[in-house]
C-alpha cells in the first residue's frame, strides 16, 4: 500500500511532463542508494540526484513546478525508506537545479504492528474495496471471522 506522501507525489508527478517517469526512476535502486548517502552526509539528497535527472530528463527538470514536484517525489521516496524531513530550505551550492532542499533523518523507531494512520486509512479504503465485491454471505463470513479473531 502506498502511504499518502506518495499518492500526493503520485497525482502531482502526473502535472508536470515526464513527471510520472521522473518519480518511477527516483524509485529505482540506485536512485534510492544516492538519496540514502546524502541522508548519511547530512546533505539535501535533492543535490545527489540534480545531475541524474539533468542527464536523463534534460533542462525542464529546471523549472518551479518541476523542481517542486521532484522535492515532493524524492520526500515520497524517502518516506517509505523509513526517512522523515529534519530541516527544510537549507541551501545548496553549485547544484545545476535545485537552489534549496530538505535535510533528512532517520524516522524512530516502531513497533512492527504499529501502523501509521496513512496506513489505517489505505487498509480501511481496500477493505471496502474488496467487501463491495463480495457476496452478502461473503461478508457476514467475513465479519463472523473478524469477530471471532477480535474477540
Amino acid at each position: 500500500m502506498s502511504s499518502s506522501i506518495m499518492r500526493r507525489a503520485r497525482r502531482a508527478a502526473r502535472t508536470v511532463k515526464r513527471g510520472v517517469e521522473m518519480l518511477d526512476r527516483l524509485r529505482q535502486p540506485d536512485a534510492i542508494d544516492l538519496l540514502k548517502e546524502a541522508v548519511r552526509n547530512e546533505m539535501p539528497p535533492v543535490s545527489a540526484v540534480s545531475s541524474l535527472l539533468l542527464n536523463e530528463f534534460g533542462p525542464g527538470v529546471k523549472e518551479y513546478p518541476v523542481r517542486k514536484v521532484l522535492g515532493l517525489c524524492v520526500r515520497a521516496v524517502l518516506n517509505d525508506e523509513g526517512y522523515q524531513v529534519a530541516q527544510s530550505g537549507v541551501r545548496l551550492h553549485d547544484d545545476p537545479v535545485f537552489s534549496t532542499g530538505s535535510t533528512y533523518e532517520k524516522m524512530p523507531d516502531q513497533p512492527e504492528d504499529a501502523v501509521a494512520e496513512d496506513d489505517d486509512d489505505d487498509l480501511v479504503e481496500l477493505l471496502v474495496k474488496v467487501a463491495t465485491r463480495l457476496g452478502d454471505g461473503q461478508r457476514r463470513r467475513i465479519v463472523a471471522q473478524l469477530e471471532t479473531s477480535l474477540g
